[in-house]
């Protein structure tokens, strides 16, 4: 009863929010979460109000937004979504339904997606879906960066010629980031690695690694499945475990004491996405180096 009220009132803001009779504002971009703010602010200058709908510390799966949030949504032109993040696929209906103006861009268009509709042999579990955490990889963030830089210049034709002394910059960073992330992770000698919460797919499949996920389809592994991580690990002397900051560490704890394993905090939803690539890479060199 609780979640049906919440959702009501939440749909009374929004068509407030942005009703035709609100006032667009050019320097106003929409985006799902602070990766892409990073992109946006580093390629317009600093010069936009960019309005993230996924606040720092909250999930992209769960969480609801704010009045203010979509009365920012209802000011702007151009909304720039990740592509496949839950909160799009439950809110971006409602945001083109009463917001019809608002000019909606797929920022993974001409990415090679990931399907997550495998069966492992070491887990015997099968789940669907397309895996959206596409900006982890530096290969994949470049691809996103051109769609976003492709967008803007046309939706904002006067200042090309800025946002294009930019975007080759932050590219050029990119680019040196991507052959440095692959220089390193070229010779590693393990090259799996456990993860709480699936987030890493694109960046194992970019740079020849492969992720093992302790969580599946949002939830947290049975006592089965626990028992097969456990041992596949040992039996492949797998002993980096990564889980994002906002979940709790404690299944992480006992599955590392099993496995004499290290565990590493990251935070893929971080605005400062370069140093968490860096982070998260040079954390598999360490430990690599360790074992």
């Amino acid at each position: 009863m609780r979640n049906i009220l919440v959702l009501l009132i939440t749909a009374i803001v929004f068509t407030a929010c942005t009703s035709s009779n609100t006032e667009k504002n050019e320097k106003v971009i929409t985006v799902s979460i602070l990766p892409q703010k990073y992109f946006v602010d580093r390629i317009t200058g600093y010069t936009f109000e960019v309005n993230v709908m996924v606040p720092p510390g909250a999930s992209p799966a769960t969480y609801e937004p704010t009045a203010k949030q979509m009365m920012l949504l209802g000011g702007s032109l151009i909304y720039l979504k990740v592509g496949y993040i839950e909160f799009e696929k439950i809110w971006l209906s409602k945001i083109v339904s009463t917001n019809k103006n608002i000019k909606i861009i797929d920022t993974s268009k001409g990415i090679g997606l990931i399907e997550n509709s495998s069966t492992h042999n070491h887990e015997g579990h099968t789940h669907a879906g397309i895996d959206p955490h596409i900006w982890v990889s530096p290969k994949m963030a470049k691809i996103m960066l051109r769609n976003i830089y492709n967008a803007l210049s046309q939706l904002y034709p006067d200042e090309t010629v800025y946002f294009k002394e930019n975007y080759n910059k932050l590219m050029e960073e990119i680019n040196d980031l991507d052959i440095k992330t692959a220089e390193s992770l070229s010779n590693l000698q393990k090259k799996e690695f456990l993860i709480f919460h699936p987030a890493l797919s694109y960046f194992a499949r970019d740079y020849g690694l492969k992720q093992i996920p302790i969580q599946l389809e949002g939830k947290d592994p049975s006592p089965a499945y626990f028992r097969k991580i456990i041992s596949y690990a040992n039996e492949n002397d797998i002993r980096t475990i990564f889980i994002q900051e906002e979940f709790d560490i404690e299944n992480a704890k006992v599955i590392a004491g099993e496995i004499s394993g290290n565990i590493i905090q990251i935070n893929p939803l971080d605005y400062n996405w370069p140093k968490q690539i860096e982070q998260i890479t040079q954390s598999l060199v360490d430990f690599d180096k360790n074992q």
